[in-house]
């Protein structure tokens, strides 16, 4: 938690007030990885806003004498296929990323990460994830 101390007086009383910023982590989520990926651990009631880029590239099954392309996805899309997945501290749910999204935090832990798919053997590419929190208030 990163805080800076802020120093008041009053009719000769010293204060030392505590502002609390918000806290960054970044990372890469690889496509061709099945399993999660750790982000950062995130206190409870914390808001956290999470945003990502790049691509991640699902190639298309071949067919005898046919060479198929890539279906390329960013971490929004709206196919299954390809999209990034958030798993939040203590919850067996994962929640579909889409763009610039936040949400609560229940339970204290680390956010986790991947690319929803059911070959990652074939993928190649990855997503860069930024996750942005401030600590809840105390109290």
């Amino acid at each position: 938690m990163k805080r800076r101390l802020m120093f008041a007086t009053l009719a000769g009383l010293v204060c030392v007030c505590g502002h609390t910023f918000a806290e960054e982590w970044r990372g890469t989520v690889p496509g061709g990885r099945s399993s999660w990926t750790s982000g950062p651990s995130v206190p409870a009631g914390a808001t956290v806003t999470i945003s990502a880029g790049g691509q991640v590239c699902c190639q298309k099954p071949r067919i005898k004498g046919i060479t198929g392309g890539n279906k390329c996805r960013t971490a929004d899309t709206e196919h299954g296929e390809g999209a990034l997945l958030v798993l939040l501290p203590r919850s067996d749910n994962p929640v579909k990323y889409n763009d610039a999204m936040s949400l609560n935090v229940g339970a204290a832990g680390r956010l986790k990460f991947k690319v929803q798919d059911t070959k990652y053997t074939d993928n190649s590419g990855s997503y860069s994830v930024t996750v942005e929190w401030e600590d809840p208030p105390e109290g």
